[in-house]
């Protein structure tokens, strides 16, 4: 599968675009596994799907990060396609979704910025509170990405998704208490790594 690129805006020039029925042909070809016709679904329908996310997220940077998860997700989960429905609105929905995990990453984030900036300070901001700041945010960022693939899930679906520990122990199959478990070990790796990072910013 050729690599996708962030920086990959613009579709390579094509014949006349195909309809709805030249992307179910793509899809079912991609859902027998041609890196090629993935390649061809996504310089067709790229930059609309950039579009609509910018224009939710208000970030361009953000909205090619969250079209190439799901264009991601579309060839990691291609056999569960079912013929018949739209790829188009098919790949909404996925953006859809994924800009919804963004913006409430996004709060998450935010909610543990907000409260190292509520610690007392002696006066305005400074560019060191500033960089302080950035610190703090690729720390969490970072201790996110740290976290097992299993534990990741479990805290984004909690944390992230606003699910009960119910829902999530019946969408994943486990004990509550496996759940309760795997968010506590969650916060107490990010809370580690807020710390380091606050100390050695302070």
């Amino acid at each position: 599968m050729k690599r996708i690129g962030v920086d990959h805006c613009e579709p390579e020039a094509r014949p006349a675009a195909p309809g709805d029925e030249g992307l179910r042909a793509l899809m079912g070809d991609v859902r027998g596994g041609s890196p090629d016709a993935f390649q061809h679904l996504m310089d067709r329908l790229w930059v609309e799907l950039v579009r609509f996310a910018a224009w939710e997220l208000a970030d361009l940077d953000a909205a090619k990060d969250v079209v190439q998860g799901a264009f991601v997700h579309v060839w990691e989960h291609r056999r569960s396609w079912i013929d018949g429905g739209s790829p188009r609105a098919y790949l909404y929905r996925i953006v859809r979704h994924r800009i919804t995990d963004h913006q409430r990453h996004a709060r998450v984030r935010a909610r543990w910025v907000e409260r190292e900036e509520d610690r007392p300070q002696a006066g305005p901001p400074t560019p060191t509170d500033d960089l302080a700041t950035a610190e703090v945010q690729r720390a969490f960022d970072q201790a996110l990405s740290d976290l097992s693939p299993r534990r990741r899930e479990v805290f984004s679906l909690v944390a992230l998704r606003d699910l009960s520990h119910r829902e999530v122990a019946e969408i994943m199959g486990i004990s509550e208490q496996t759940v309760a478990n795997q968010v506590s070990s969650a916060l107490q790796a990010i809370r580690k790594a807020m710390r380091e990072v606050s100390d050695s910013v302070s």
